[in-house]
Formats: C-alpha cells, structure tokens, sequence
C-alpha cells in the first residue's frame, strides 16, 4: 500500500492498493468500496483482473477471430504485443491491449502463465489467460458505484466484458461488423464470468491450510518415512505427487508464490 499525503488541504490523501495489499487484507471487493464511499472518498482508478483457468477462450483463438474480423471492440484501436527470454526463445508470452493507455477504460489481455514463467514464479505447464481492464477518471468511480449498488463484481465486470469486447459471427450479407451476432462462445464465456466468485486470497489462504494440516496430522509420517528410507523415497514420493497436480493445485501454488 502506498499514501501520498503532505500536500494541500484540497489535495487530500491519495491512497494506492495493489492486488498484493487487497490478498493480504483479505477484504470482500464490495465491502472495500462500500467503506471507500461511506468515508467519503472518491475512486479514480480501478483495475480488475480475472484468470481463466479453464481456457474458455485461448490467445490463438482471440487473435484468430482478431484477424478474421469477427473480434468487435468499442475501442478502433489495438496493440499485440510479444515479450520472452534471449535464452528461452519457446516460452513467449503475447499481451493483446484494446484501447490505449491514456483511454477511461483499457483491456490487457495476456499469457499470465508464460508470463510468471518468465519470472521464474512458477512451474507449471499450464497456461491460461488474464483478462485486466484499467478504468480511469470519473468511469472509475461510476464502475465503483455500480459494484456497490449491485453488490457484485463478477456482474459489473462482466457487464464491462461484454460491453466492450465481442466475438461475432461473420455475416457476409452485412458490412456493418456491429450489427453481426454475437457468438454463442463469447456469450457463454461472458455468463460465466457474471456467475463467477470473486475473491482476493482463497487459493493462497487454502495452500497455507493445507501446510498447516500436513504439519498436525503428517509430519510424524513424514518423519519416520524419512529416517527408515531416506531422501530416495521421498523423491519418489514427490515425483508422484508432482505427476498428480492438476489445475486447482498449480492456482495455488502460483498465488502463494505471487
């Protein structure tokens, strides 16, 4: 958390919290705002973030339709842009903005996993999308208000979603791209997300459980496997469990890294 302060009376105090600090305070979204706005602050940027573990919708398939015409945005403008490694030229992440930095309201849209892997964060295979958007200005505090009123984020973001970005089905019969349907992919991707629980720390809060509960009711196991068979077993046994983890695990370990 960062407090700039010391200035003007008029100025007031400006306050910035990053994910890390919300996943630490382990605060509903809602509420936050709800105190924000009872205290009477004002919101002046707003970034909400979701992670699509499931793949619903993958990069490949987003620049596909991107090149197809069929992807329909409020914004005309869109940047793609590729980052990686020197040493590692497979593991490249690509990053699609929509809208520009300067706009009230702008996407990013990027290989969240390859990019943690770039970091050395994590070691999982699986990828995944992050689908960001950064509301400024005076949108910033309407979106906040529209959280508060419905008492949802996974309903305004969704809303937002789908508001701005669409995947549509091609009409050779109409130039105007608008008009075109939407598909049935982007319309279930977008009622998901609306259903969606939102939430800042359960992954990262259900691993530190989990060590907890190794350490009451595993460790004397643990213990005795090690002295009667040594570090071999228990690499064995690691390789083992390392084979099994599937999705929920790798969000856990990710966001316990993070």
């Amino acid at each position: 958390m960062i407090v700039l302060t010391n200035g003007t009376a008029e100025m007031g105090h400006h306050v910035i919290m990053g994910g890390e600090c919300l996943r630490d305070l382990a605060i509903d979204p809602v509420l936050l705002l709800g105190m924000v706005r009872e205290f009477g602050g004002k919101i002046t940027r707003l970034d909400l973030a979701l992670d699509d573990y499931q793949q619903h919708i993958t990069m490949d398939r987003m620049l596909a339709c991107l090149r197809d015409g069929r992807l329909v945005c409020k914004s005309r403008k869109y940047q793609l842009v590729e980052s990686g490694l020197l040493d590692n030229s497979a593991e490249v992440g690509r990053t699609l903005y929509v809208g520009s930095g300067k706009s009230t309201v702008m996407w990013r849209i990027y290989e969240k996993a390859r990019q943690l892997r770039q970091a050395k964060k994590t070691e999982t295979t699986l990828d995944w999308l992050r689908w960001e958007v950064q509301i400024r200005a005076d949108r910033a505090a309407i979106v906040a208000e529209q959280i508060f009123a419905e008492q949802s984020l996974a309903v305004v973001y969704a809303a937002l979603l789908g508001g701005y970005i669409s995947i549509r089905d091609k009409s050779d019969d109409d130039s105007n791209r608008s008009r075109w349907a939407v598909s049935e992919l982007w319309k279930r991707f977008v009622g998901l997300v609306a259903q969606w629980r939102w939430g800042f720390d359960k992954p990262a809060k259900m691993l530190i459980d989990k060590v907890r509960w190794f350490q009451r009711q595993i460790a004397p196991t643990f213990a005795c496997i090690l002295r009667a068979f040594g570090t071999d077993e228990m690499t064995r046994l690691f390789k083992e469990g390392d084979r099994r983890l599937r999705a929920e695990h790798w969000q856990m370990i990710t966001l316990a890294k993070m």
